[in-house]
């Protein structure tokens, strides 16, 4: 069974959105559960990004990975 996959931009950024989201609600219940610490995660988070290697290829993009990341993380709290 073949499906199309819609690669519009609104239908990417839905499935951006919705990953996002399904990320928060199971770091939360994570975090309540006390399986991980999103403080803990976080931690480890910044800690990577200082140790990332200027060399990397796309460096940029993965700098925005973390500045991602960090986002979704701050925004456990907020839910």
């Amino acid at each position: 069974m073949d499906r199309q996959v819609d690669v519009s931009p609104d239908a990417i950024r839905a499935q951006v959105a919705a990953l996002r989201y399904l990320v928060l609600m199971l770091l939360q219940r994570l975090d309540a559960d006390g399986y991980a610490s999103v403080a803990e995660i976080t931690a480890g988070v910044r800690q990577d990004w200082l140790r990332l290697d200027p060399g990397v290829p796309d460096h940029a993009v993965v700098e925005a990975a973390f500045r991602e990341t960090l986002a979704i993380l701050e925004g456990v709290g907020r839910k």
